[in-house]
């Protein structure tokens, strides 16, 4: 122990005496480790959000999505069709009269995605959805009103509720009601607009609720030459029901309708939360991997700048071997070295990724999460890349001949 201390000390004095060139070799470990944190760190928040909308929307909501979800042995879902969600949906009216038959099931709200334009005056709202569903579908999806009202039986085809964002983007406030606005270039008038609402995630990984403008299911299809196109059904179950019964029983009707056709997901309250995280794991996954590239390009920078000190200081190894220091003391000295350089990067890029996450989580109205395998990843991939990327350079120290190492002149 009080070797590792000297050799942890004369490392120190060692990098001190190249703080520039030090500084920017550990800079490389900085910004690769920032990099994973933060996206690691905002991953977290959005599940978190996720999860906790998913609990305030309740245990009896039930999401009929088109695509299949494959079950295992014990009926968890352990595969879910992405992709199905982004082309022609297999969800039809008849299934939506199905769904609403079906014993223990309070209100089912068809959901009707139609792209087009969202204009008010000369302004053109960017990333918005125009949704066709029925007045059921504020209580089935659990939405709040702000300001207005939501649509019902008594209001006519040309009228929308708008989500917060978009009201706000398009009235410039989340209270206007009585404007007019253009929907694919069709009038309609504005007769209420919804609270902020939590996590779109949770209903749909397509559109986000607060940019969506809300139309009667009827008007949505007049976009569409009157032609149905459901992308989702959200199902509230009564009271005394169980949902995982009711779901069951859902999903064996609608392959009944499609022929024996396993095209339709039948989403169990907890289930909607477990698709939304492997999707938000996948994305973070596939993101962390490419950030993890910086990190190695900050190891190579490592391995070149032991490379070169172990050159600088040939003199130094053939004297310390002179005076009786080991192959082991070296290869040590050199690795302590590459580690404390990258471990400072590592817990240097912690700090700062997640001062990242929370500068831009804050901007979407969340916090980022904290889990304890993000700090072990972080300072962990620190750490093995020291090692990985100092080895070479240690053992180069390590084998010099001293005889040849105290001829060497600079």
């Amino acid at each position: 122990m009080p070797r590792l201390f000297s050799n942890l000390k004369i490392a120190l004095n060692n990098l001190r005496a190249t703080r520039v060139r030090t500084a920017l070799t550990i800079l490389g470990i900085i910004i690769g480790v920032t990099s994973v944190t933060a996206v690691l760190a905002l991953s977290e928040g959005v599940k978190n959000v996720i999860r906790n909308q998913a609990q305030l929307l309740g245990d009896n909501l039930i999401s009929v999505r088109p695509g299949r979800a494959t079950r295992g042995p014990d009926g968890k879902v352990v595969a879910y069709d992405y992709l199905a969600a982004f082309g022609s949906s297999t969800i039809t009216e008849r299934d939506l009269t199905t769904i609403q038959s079906t014993e223990g099931v309070k209100i089912a709200a068809p959901l009707m995605l139609v792209t087009g334009s969202i204009k008010h005056n000369d302004t053109k709202a960017a990333n918005s959805t125009i949704m066709g569903t029925t007045d059921d579908g504020a209580e089935a999806l659990g939405l709040n009103i702000k300001a207005g009202q939501f649509l019902d039986k008594k209001t006519n085809a040309d009228t929308v509720v708008l989500g917060r964002d978009l009201a706000l983007e398009l009235l410039g406030s989340d209270t206007s009601i009585g404007q007019q606005i253009l929907l694919r270039g069709k009038t309609f008038t504005v007769i209420g607009v919804l609270d902020y609402f939590g996590s779109s995630a949770t209903i749909s990984t397509v559109f986000d609720m607060n940019r969506t403008a809300f139309v009667q299911l009827h008007a949505a299809k007049s976009f569409n030459q009157g032609i149905s196109n459901l992308q989702q059904v959200a199902v509230r179950v009564k009271g005394g029901f169980n949902a995982d019964t009711v779901a069951a029983n859902i999903e064996q009707k609608i392959i009944a309708n499609h022929d024996s056709e396993e095209d339709i997901a039948v989403l169990r309250p907890h289930e909607t939360i477990e698709i939304s995280d492997k999707l938000f794991q996948m994305l973070s996954g596939a993101i962390s991997a490419i950030a993890a590239i910086s990190i190695l390009v900050g190891g190579v920078g490592v391995m070149n700048i032991m490379l070169v000190s172990v050159t600088e200081r040939t003199r130094e190894i053939g004297i310390r071997k002179a005076v009786g220091a080991t192959n082991r003391q070296i290869l040590s000295q050199f690795l302590i070295e590459a580690m404390v350089m990258s471990a400072t990067g590592g817990v240097i890029g912690l700090c700062v990724g997640y001062a990242a996450a929370y500068g831009m989580a804050t901007l979407y109205g969340f916090l980022p999460g904290f889990e304890w395998y993000i700090p072990t990843v972080a300072i962990g991939v620190s750490f093995v890349v020291g090692l990985l990327f100092g080895a070479w350079p240690a053992i180069k120290a390590a084998r010099k001949d001293p005889i040849e190492a105290l001829r060497y002149f600079q």
